[in-house]
């Protein structure tokens, strides 16, 4: 039996700060176990996304789409308490630098991208999982060899059962941030999360999960399943391999629910909307920008005009 310890790891290091949570055990007992807390949050009418929001400001709009929120129908939600986070180590004005020099670089971008952005800094919801996958497979080895006039492949059948340790399994819980752009801001270096306090709130919106545990678990099994078939090619070894069936099972299943930082900007362009999210403690940088058709127009005019001042000179 093979054992492989941060196959899928946000970070090889494990939390020592914050206590693993027992999945089933928490499944079955959960309203007897579960520590919770109460957020006011407000629903976004336009992308229904529930986050906290500064009262006491008088420009309060969602995090996510821009809108207005209307403050007044704060309600208290119930929802699992933090087990832990990750502080902001990058300030929005750091940040407004680090998204200054990525939009620099995107010349084709319309200007209303280059002005002063509006920043929004809030903590996303995450699970993070830990759990061992217990594979059972049969497949086989296929070793190259030459006997002089031609090539061959001698297969071997392999049966056996594996086990791969998976550490830090990060699913995020929004439903309101593209999946792709998100993943994009690892690592987060899962080492740095500290116990959930409510001070570290202050200041910053935080957004209710979307996701809830159970399917928070089936996108991990999902995250997993996409390195074991690799890590059992591995295991197989030879010059190639065929893995004719496996069947994975899951033990020692423990979860957290913790915060993560994000700015985040949010533009609107022709009626799309555009998000640019950036790493709280990195300052990595993730989104997409739309082209302006002036400048796209005035780039291939000018490049023709070059051409032909080339071609006018030298030929």
């Amino acid at each position: 039996m093979a054992t492989n310890e941060g196959s899928q790891n946000d970070s090889s290091s494990e939390i020592h700060s914050v206590d693993e949570i027992d999945y089933f055990g928490f499944l079955e007992n959960a309203k007897a176990s579960a520590d919770e807390i109460v957020l006011q949050t407000v629903k976004c009418n336009n992308c229904n996304a529930s986050t906290t929001v500064d009262v006491a400001s008088s420009d309060s709009s969602c995090p996510y789409c821009g809108d207005k929120l209307v403050t007044g129908d704060l309600k208290p939600e119930s929802v699992i308490k933090p087990w832990g986070l990750i502080p902001f180590r990058l300030n929005q004005q750091e940040a407004v630098k680090t998204y200054q020099k990525w939009i620099r670089k995107r010349w084709l971008a319309p200007s209303s991208f280059s002005r002063q952005p509006k920043f929004q800094s809030i903590y996303l919801p995450y699970w993070t999982f830990d759990t061992s996958a217990n594979v059972q497979f049969i497949g086989q080895r296929g070793d190259e060899y030459y006997d002089g006039e031609r090539n061959y492949t001698l297969w071997t059948d392999v049966i056996d059962e594996v086990q791969w340790y998976f550490d830090d399994i990060l699913i995020c819980a929004s439903e309101s941030v593209k999946e792709e752009s998100i993943n994009n801001l690892r690592p987060w270096g899962t080492e740095d999360i500290i116990p959930f306090e409510d001070k570290y709130l202050k200041g910053f919106i935080s957004e209710k999960y979307g996701v809830d545990l159970k399917e928070g678990f089936q996108k991990a099994q999902e995250r997993t399943t996409e390195g074991i078939e690799a890590l059992l090619r591995e295991y197989i070894g030879g010059d190639d391999q065929k893995i004719l069936k496996a069947r994975t099972s899951y033990t020692d299943i423990t979860f957290k629910h913790i915060l993560l930082p994000v700015h985040i900007i949010s533009h609107e362009f022709r009626g799309k909307r555009y998000q640019v999210l950036i790493n709280g403690k990195t300052g990595k940088i993730q989104g997409k920008s739309p082209k302006s058709l002036a400048k796209v127009l005035t780039t291939v005019f000018g490049t023709i005009a070059l051409i032909a001042l080339i071609i006018r000179l030298f030929f």
